[in-house]
């Protein structure tokens, strides 16, 4: 898993807690960040099945506390056979 934020702010990392805070953006612009993540499980009671996808996602913060994500999914599953796409617009609010 991977992310940029392509207008230059960044993502303060909180080593006490272990998790990284969210992006200040500047006002009024707001902040741009695209994320790509590769995901895969395996089941090792039966040999070959294996399900995988990979997320690449654009996400705009309002603020720190509101932002929408926008991710297109490519799934693959080798136990049913499907390749499962999906596209999904969120907003998010953290209080």
């Amino acid at each position: 898993m991977g992310s940029w934020a392509i207008t230059g702010q960044h993502k303060p990392y909180d080593s006490k807690l272990g998790v990284f805070k969210s992006i200040k953006p500047s006002p009024p612009e707001g902040a741009w960040e695209v994320a790509a993540r590769y995901t895969a499980i395996e089941n090792r009671d039966f040999r070959q099945l294996r399900a995988s996808n990979f997320t690449f996602g654009v996400n705009y913060y309002f603020n720190p506390k509101v932002r929408v994500m926008m991710n297109i999914t490519l799934g693959d599953d080798d136990f049913t056979g499907d390749k499962t796409n999906q596209f999904a617009i969120r907003l998010q609010g953290v209080w």
